[in-house]
């Protein structure tokens, strides 16, 4: 049995990537813990009702923003490369081994993400996908092509 079988709705709160709990559409109640709206609201206040599609559309938008990199230290550059096999490695950019989510829309894994170039260490600013950092390296691929190209014809 799938979720959707019985639940077309969930309790979140607002701005947060994961759900309280589905609401059972027969009862009412929610699935895992068998809680009433009155019981969901005394633990989570903030909490509201609302469909599956709503939810996931708002948590799409709040995964899809714009990557920006933040200065970090050698030091941490390295802690992070060193704490487990990185999940991809191309040139001086990688993603830490274990992923921090999943990507809602694609269900793909987002993992925090490191780069060293020109001399300066960076971290992202938020969990990417393996295609994100692919595109993310593209231009910065097709430079260091044109760089290469550019050199040997001299």
């Amino acid at each position: 049995m799938r979720i959707e079988d019985i639940s077309d709705e969930v309790w979140s709160v607002p701005g947060k990537n994961s759900i309280i709990d589905a609401i059972v559409r027969e009862t009412g109640l929610t699935c895992y813990l068998k809680e009433t709206p009155a019981q969901v609201l005394a633990r989570h206040p903030d909490a509201i009702r609302q469909t599956w599609a709503d939810w996931r559309q708002a948590a799409i938008a709040r995964q899809q923003t714009p990557i920006g990199w933040r200065r970090t230290t050698k030091a941490r550059y390295h802690e992070m490369l060193e704490v487990l096999p990185p999940a991809m490695w191309i040139g001086g950019a990688f993603l830490v081994g274990e992923p921090q989510d999943h990507d809602i829309a694609t269900g793909s894994p987002r993992f925090d993400a490191f780069r060293h170039r020109h001399g300066v260490y960076e971290a992202s600013d938020r969990p990417i996908t393996r295609a994100e950092l692919r595109a993310v390296l593209a231009p910065q691929s097709a430079s260091i092509a044109a760089d290469i190209m550019t050199e040997s014809k001299s």
